[in-house]
Order: C-alpha cells, then structure tokens, then sequence
C-alpha cells in the first residue's frame, strides 16, 4: 500500500520531469542553431539564415569540414515558422522579444534575399518577389582566393563546436561555377515560404513590431510583412490581372526566361491562388476562364489521384500536401490529411497531421501525440547527426531533415555526412505543443 502512496505523489513530478526535459532540449537545439548553424541575426549578408549541416564533404573543398547551405530558403521558411510558433507558446516578455529580434531578420532575410536578387542576374535590385536562394559568402569571399577568406566569420560559427574550415552555399556555387540553376527561387521553395508566412499571419497578433524597426519596405507590424511578403512572391509569378494561360504561371528570372530548375506554376495555380487569399486576403487572378478551370481541374485531379500521380515520385508529395494546409481546399478533411501524409512508407510527413490541425482546428482523430512524445525524447541530447561506419546512429533522427527527407534516415553511407540543425525537431515539438493544449 505504502509503494503505492508513493508512486502517487511522485508520479506528477516524473511526467513534469519528461516534459520539461524535452522543453531543455529544444531550448538546446534552439542555442546550437544560432550559435552553430548561422553566421549571426541581422541585415548583414548571409545572417539570420539557417545552414542545413555542418562538418561535412562538398564538392568545392578538398577538405571534410565544411558548413553546407543548400536549399537554403526552406531551411529559412521553417525557422521562420518555429519562431512564429515559439512567440505563441512563450509566456516570458523577455524570452518572446528575444524571439521577435530573431523572427524580424528572418523575414528581412527573405527581403534582402528578394531585393538583391536582380543584382546577381546583370539587373537593377528591385523588392520585387523575386527572390535567389541565399546570400551566404557575399561580403565574405576573395576571388584570388578560392576558399575565400572565411576567417571572421567561421569564428563565429565555431564557439565551442566542432571546428570548420570551409563555407559552401548556393551563392558561392553561382559565384565559382556560375550554377545559376539551383540559385534561383522556384515554384517548391516558394511553397515552404508561403507555409512559413501562413505561421506567422496565424501566430503573431497585427499589432506586433520589433522594437518599432522598420523592414526593407518601410512597414513595421511582423504580421503584415508577411502578408507583403507573400503577395509580392505570388504576383512576381503570376500578375493577378494577367490572364491564366499557361506561360502567364511561370518563375522567371529578370530576363523573362524561366528559372532552371521549378518554373511550371499553372498546375498549382488554383491551390497558390487560395493560399494567397487565405493568407493576405489578396485575390489572384482577378478573373478566371477557360484556362483557370482546366487549371483547377488540374490542381484538385492531383489531390484525387493522389497516390498514382506521386507513385513514382513520392518525396514530391509533400509539397501538395504543404499547399492544402495553407488553403483548406480539401474542406476540413483531416482524416484524409493524415492518409495522405503516411501513404508512402519511406516518405512519412510527420509534421502535416499537426500542421493542418494547428492551421485548421481539426487533428485527425489517428494523430497519436504520444508517439511524437517518444520521437522527441529519442532524439540526440548533441542534435540530429549521421556520419559514415557509425553504429549509434539514432534512426529517425540520422537524416538532413526529418521533415523535408525522412527517406534519408539510418543510411550507413549518408548522401550528406555531417551534424544537422535540428530544426525538424524544433518545429515538429511546437506543433506537438501547440495541438495537445500544452506549453514549455
């Protein structure tokens, strides 16, 4: 009887235990990914966006140590919503404008990104919606050099850790190769972006501002800049007073030739058009026809015919599923949410049941928030890692991101060898918080 009287007043305290354990180790990762994985928060090129891995091979260097941005505006886009998530579920003042700093370069990232653009395509720079993919190594590079001279800033990125002696990110690839294909924005960076504005209209009240600083556009409310942001990447893409004829849904680059790689929008256009309105309350286009329709047709056969259409290309199914989160075009259906977000094995999306559910007000009645209670207590107290010929290798944590690759996870010889920034984790415990009612 008496063991039984004990394991009852002790109980609470190890489920508050495990709990804040949890908390503590987002907290950690959030530290490491600003103290380990970015070159500093500010307007400066290159801060306040993420690096997707550190300590590992690239093509440019003949040495393993490298700090590796690459798609880097995803990484950007899910920063952008973890700290929109983190305002909503910190109670401190001081912790949420320490967040605000942080969620206020983020999205001045994205402007500066846009802003410059033009520059490295023989053009004006003009805030505009066009946006490249990151500015990492402007300002840094030597051109006599050909690692550059890194030395402030790996300084920076070095506090305690694991050193690195090599940066590689899309702008020095452009810089070095002239690999202009995957420097550009295109259609599916675009969707995470608008994902990560959706968090931050949904999250951040319209009053709010940073210390009253002032974006690249003169606007000062966190919320509407997102808004901004969203509708001048969307009719950067398509005019809204444009017909609907294919070619009128395209990613260009100033030139007016498409992007290399992503530039077809018209088959998503219906599902961008109500991700717009759903998160600005811009309407694009101004008016349909014959090409709108067949458009639309296009759009709701993909979500029909889900599993035949990305069968051969499954990891591609993500970013549909990303698009009817924003926009709701599949009318409250969580239950088919989840369906979808689990229909191939090797490409689970984790984090769209809790997305939609957060987004929408409706988790499916199959989301088991216990699971992800034991997902995030396996993952490694140091971060998300893999390397070659290790046996510790934590499975569901072993890839780049278990958000955007789990098909990644527990390679013994990794496409991308290295430590991870763990922002999977950050925004996947978020979610989990925000849908199960709790806080840190």
């Amino acid at each position: 009887m008496f063991k039984w009287f004990v394991l009852f007043l002790i109980l609470p305290l190890l489920t508050f235990s495990q709990s804040n354990s949890l908390s503590e180790k987002y907290f950690s990762y959030r530290q490491r990914l600003v103290n380990e994985f970015m070159l500093g928060v500010g307007k400066d090129f290159g801060m306040s966006i993420p690096a997707s891995m550190r300590n590992t091979h690239d093509s440019n260097y003949n040495g393993r140590e490298t700090i590796k941005w690459g798609d880097a505006t995803i990484d950007l886009s899910y920063y952008i919503a973890t700290l929109a998530t983190e305002y909503k579920l910190l109670t401190d003042e001081t912790k949420r404008e320490q967040t605000l700093k942080e969620l206020f370069y983020a999205l001045e990232a994205i402007n500066r990104l846009d802003y410059y653009a033009e520059e490295y395509f023989n053009a004006a720079p003009s805030l505009n919606g066009f946006f490249v993919r990151n500015d990492v190594g402007r300002g840094l590079y030597d051109a006599n050099k050909k690692n550059g001279e890194y030395k402030n800033a790996i300084s920076r990125i070095n506090n305690g850790a694991q050193p690195v002696n090599n940066i590689s990110s899309e702008w020095i690839n452009s810089h070095l190769k002239n690999d202009t294909r995957r420097f550009a924005m295109s259609k599916d960076q675009t969707f995470h972006v608008f994902l990560a504005m959706m968090f931050v209209v949904k999250c951040i009240p319209a009053h709010v501002n940073y210390l009253n600083e002032i974006f690249l556009d003169g606007e000062t409310s966190i919320s509407t800049e997102a808004k901004k942001i969203t509708d001048r990447i969307m009719n950067y893409i398509h005019d809204p007073a444009d017909g609907n004829i294919i070619y009128k849904w395209r990613v260009k680059k100033p030139d007016g030739k498409k992007v290399g790689a992503g530039y077809n929008a018209w088959s998503f256009a219906y599902g961008m058009g109500l991700a717009q309105k759903k998160i600005s309350g811009t309407v694009n286009p101004q008016k349909g026809g014959l090409c709108w329709w067949l458009s639309k047709a296009v759009y709701n056969t993909t979500w029909s015919l889900f599993k035949p259409i990305y069968f051969f290309n499954n990891g591609e199914s993500t970013k549909t599923l990303t698009l009817v989160c924003i926009n709701n075009s599949c009318r409250g259906n969580a239950e088919k949410i989840y369906r979808y977000s689990y229909l191939f094995e090797k490409y689970p999306n984790y984090h769209i049941p809790l997305v939609f559910g957060f987004l929408n007000g409706k988790l499916s009645k199959k989301v088991n928030l216990k699971e992800y209670e034991k997902l995030f207590a396996e993952a490694p107290d140091q971060g998300p890692y893999n390397d070659h010929n290790i046996k510790e290798r934590v499975y569901n944590w072993s890839s780049t991101s278990l958000i955007m690759h789990p098909q990644r996870r527990g390679r013994e010889i990794p496409n991308f060898p290295g430590r991870y920034n763990g922002l999977d984790y950050m925004f996947l415990y978020n979610l989990y918080l925000l849908n199960s009612g709790k806080t840190y």
